[in-house]
């Protein structure tokens, strides 16, 4: 099942790429997944969702700041019979994985990173997640 899903996210990823080297694709690379969309698993029935990113405190590009700051994407994973909602943090000191419905999902990274010079649209942001089978 594990080796499914992660063929499943490969195959996601790759079909989003242009490149010439395609096969080369490491199934433990984080995917990215904007906000209003979803990963989903056909096969399993599983979706997972990056509903919004919120309370971006993150210490923008061209600053100087007492601490690095979080984002908090929020997140909704979905199967056949159940719906659940959950928050992951950029900032380590936080939750930044959980385990649902027998899924393992790290958040990596939420993008873009803040700038002093420019505000960011919330339509604008993507999560890197590492979601594997437990």
């Amino acid at each position: 099942m594990k080796i499914q899903f992660l063929i499943f996210l490969s195959v996601l990823v790759i079909g989003c790429q242009t490149s010439d080297n395609e096969d080369q694709h490491d199934p433990n690379e984080p995917v990215v997944i904007n906000v209003d969309a979803c990963l989903d698993d056909a096969d399993q029935g599983v979706s997972v969702c990056l509903d919004s990113v919120t309370d971006d405190s993150r210490c923008p590009t061209g600053l100087v700041c007492i601490w690095e700051g979080d984002a908090v994407a929020n997140f909704t994973i979905k199967t056949k019979i159940k719906t659940n909602a959950f928050r992951l943090h950029s900032n380590n000191g936080f939750q930044n994985d959980t385990a649902l419905q027998g899924y393992r999902i790290k958040l990596v990274a939420i993008t873009p990173y803040p700038s002093n010079k420019n505000p960011i649209d919330p339509n604008d942001y993507s999560a890197e997640l590492l979601v594997t089978k437990e």
